[in-house]
């Protein structure tokens, strides 16, 4: 594909191709503008106005992080944030929202190459109020791909926590990556301001994956303190020396985060690889108090869902038969017809968003 955003009016779908083409923001219009992986944010700005809110994605021009406010009748550039203009990065996928229900969006969180995490404030009627910070830098050589979930504080404190995993997997040298990637929890307080790292790893709570079993893995469960500690972080594993990472967009369900990891196949020529379903405490980063998952396979959730005594927090559910094994980064959520009930579609198999607290059927089939 192209280096840019376009946009189509599909109100009559009657109507011819260039009949409905409202128009298209490239690297024609802003040499910045790169091959952009993330989703557009279709929004309304405190002003009044719709926006399109695009990251400028990988190997632009000049290899920047920026962000584009696009107005959504005709495309021009309401605002543009260069976040970082040292070279070798790009932005990914960005996240907005609205902190106080009047949906009219306030801020925009997105990472990048550089394994930053960028808070940008739309808050103001004002555009030339508008400004960003870098709320967190994440361990060396890490980068953040994938995009962010945003959920409101575990113990209802103000802020907020910004829920996202590093790794990459988009090119030759991504297959056999040895660099250990992590997922973290981090504190939005509201207070953080400038262009250097407002948070840093080393204030967050870790927790510790116990092995890398492909049958079921348990983690630590570390307390944390809301009052001194600025978030949380797991380590993730590797399987032949090949790392493991978050690439796609982890969800929140309740008292519960969820994500994938993937690991891909080394070989250049070969398909497949490995994919691993996590549901974390969002608190701390640790164990939810009882299962989440059906680790022994019986079709239920209950107390028997414990490995050695510890409950299982990561699984890697079975492809459909005759299906391939291709890593899957991103969750499906599927939900049932009355809304009560919830599951994560991988590679063909559903697993109940369970917290415990009822039993019965937590998995099926998904007939194409």
């Amino acid at each position: 594909g192209g280096k840019g955003f376009y946009a189509l009016d599909i109100t009559d779908p009657t109507e011819t191709a260039d009949e409905i083409a409202l128009w298209e923001f490239t690297d024609d219009n802003d040499i910045d503008m790169g091959y952009s992986f993330g989703k557009a944010q279709l929004v309304k700005l405190n002003d009044g106005r719709w926006a399109a809110i695009v990251a400028n994605g990988y190997n632009s021009t000049n290899e920047k992080a920026v962000l584009f406010v696009l107005d959504i009748e005709d495309g021009s550039v309401i605002k543009k944030f260069e976040v970082d203009n040292s070279g070798d990065n790009g932005l990914s996928g960005p996240v907005a929202i609205s902190v106080d229900r009047d949906f009219m969006i306030d801020y925009v969180y997105a990472g990048d190459l550089q394994g930053n995490m960028w808070k940008f404030d739309l808050s103001s009627t004002v555009v030339g109020d508008w400004e960003y910070a870098k709320l967190f830098k994440a361990s060396s050589g890490q980068v953040i791909t994938g995009s962010v979930t945003v959920g409101n504080h575990p113990e209802n404190k103000s802020g907020r926590l910004v829920y996202f995993g590093t790794g990459k997997y988009l090119e030759q040298s991504d297959l056999t990556s040895t660099n250990t990637e992590s997922f973290y929890a981090i504190l939005d307080d509201d207070s953080c301001t400038g262009s250097s790292a407002c948070i840093t790893p080393s204030t967050l709570v870790s927790q510790t994956v116990e092995g890398a079993s492909l049958a079921g893995r348990t983690i630590t469960d570390n307390t944390i303190d809301w009052t001194s500690d600025k978030g949380w972080r797991v380590a993730l594993s590797s399987l032949s020396g090949v790392s493991e990472r978050v690439v796609g967009r982890p969800a929140l369900s309740g008292s519960l985060i969820v994500f994938n990891t993937i690991i891909p196949e080394s070989g250049r020529c070969n398909s497949g690889g490995e994919t691993f379903t996590f549901v974390l405490d969002r608190n701390n980063g640790g164990a939810f108090d009882s299962p989440t998952l059906d680790y022994n396979a019986d079709g239920r959730v209950d107390k028997n869902d414990k490995k050695d005594g510890k409950v299982v927090v990561a699984m890697q559910p079975e492809p459909p038969s005759g299906s391939s094994k291709d890593p899957a980064p991103d969750l499906v959520i599927l939900v049932s017809g009355d809304g009560l009930n919830k599951c994560i579609n991988v590679a063909g198999q559903c697993m109940d968003l369970d917290i415990g607290s009822r039993s019965g059927r937590v998995r099926w089939r998904q007939l194409k």
